[in-house]
């Protein structure tokens, strides 16, 4: 599950609700930089933190 880091800071109620559902479902909550559209104002830091979730993902998928 995933929330934008300006909703995080502003508080708003979508990262809030964000935060409960990721927790009840047992999930973690990835926080990934800016805002709803950062992947275009900020693609570098956007698409680090997507790489990270997709080889952490991989780890869980893989057949060992």
């Amino acid at each position: 599950m995933a929330v934008g880091e300006w909703a995080l800071k502003k508080k708003t109620w979508l990262a809030q609700t964000s935060h409960i559902v990721a927790e009840k479902l047992g999930y973690e909550l990835v926080t990934f930089p800016g805002h709803h559209s950062s992947h275009t104002d900020m693609p570098d830091e956007w698409t680090a933190t997507l790489r990270g979730v997709l080889h952490k993902a991989g780890e869980y998928t893989s057949v060992k």
